[in-house]
């Protein structure tokens, strides 16, 4: 077969493949993600294992995410490289994971070629409470990672934990599983467990002036048509504080705006 872009390599890559000329298509292609695999192979040692080789490509795909101008959308999904074939634009979590996973299980000389089974884009909602997804609360620079800004506003709160940081809440959080650790390439960070990317986890809910619903499911629905920002979540720190995130839907906006109001314990037992 004749290498043609990522996309086209990915659809068709659980049958059996021989590139024709893949070292001459490699040197003369314009794609993005070949232009990672060349900034790899400036950068790599003959001797490097497979395990050394993954960590480098990670560094050299995150730097090529940050410099080309992608753009990181808090929704949506992509299950396909679309990031390895075109221009920069404006992609979530899962497109930068699935990027990533390509080159990482593509032949030589476009990607790493470890065997797909051992590399898995993996999602995190944060635990469940009651049965429920409920996403959960991540640090995030103030200034914004690929163009994304904290969606949590902290209202002059001062917060030793925190710092300067800021706050984003996830529904859920797309990181690609390698070798026993999770690498994300939207953050640029490596984590021992998915638990690991939170700040805090959604430990309750609430309504203010009132009796909430009485499963997390009926309190989102009431939640995401709410003005008020009457409605709040419980959330824990990793050190045990405990914080109310406030949730109100702007009426000439689609997306939800959230902020914090606490702490509302200094230490939670």
């Amino acid at each position: 077969m004749k290498f043609l872009n990522y996309c086209d390599w990915w659809s068709r890559r659980n049958a059996p493949l021989v590139i024709d000329n893949a070292e001459a298509t490699f040197t003369t292609s314009a794609l993005p993600g070949v232009g990672v695999m060349k900034a790899f192979r400036a950068l790599s040692h003959p001797g490097d294992t497979e395990a050394m080789k993954a960590e480098l490509l990670f560094q050299v795909y995150v730097q090529w995410l940050h410099k080309s101008g992608w753009t990181w959308a808090g929704g949506g999904s992509c299950g396909s490289p679309l990031v390895l074939d075109n221009p920069p634009g404006e992609k979530e979590c899962q497109a930068f994971a699935v990027g990533l996973k390509t080159l990482m299980i593509a032949p030589w000389p476009f990607g790493l070629g470890i065997a797909e089974a051992g590399v898995t884009v993996t999602p995190y909602s944060g635990p469940l409470l009651g049965g429920s997804k409920v996403g959960f609360v991540s640090l995030h620079p103030t200034a914004g990672v690929l163009n994304l800004k904290p969606n949590v506003t902290r209202g002059g709160i001062v917060d030793d934990d925190l710092g300067n940081q800021g706050l984003y809440r996830w529904d859920n959080h797309k990181v690609v599983l390698y070798g026993g650790k999770y690498f994300d390439p939207s953050y640029g960070c490596q984590y021992l467990t998915l638990a690991d990317m939170a700040y805090q986890t959604v430990v309750g809910f609430g309504l203010t002036g009132g009796a909430a619903p009485a499963t997390y499911d009926a309190w989102d629905l009431a939640a995401d048509n709410d003005q008020t920002g009457n409605y709040y979540l419980v959330c824990r720190s990793a050190l045990g504080r405990q914080y109310h995130l406030k949730v109100r839907k702007l009426s000439l906006r689609p997306s939800i705006t959230q902020w914090y109001d606490g702490p509302v314990a200094a230490v939670v037992g």
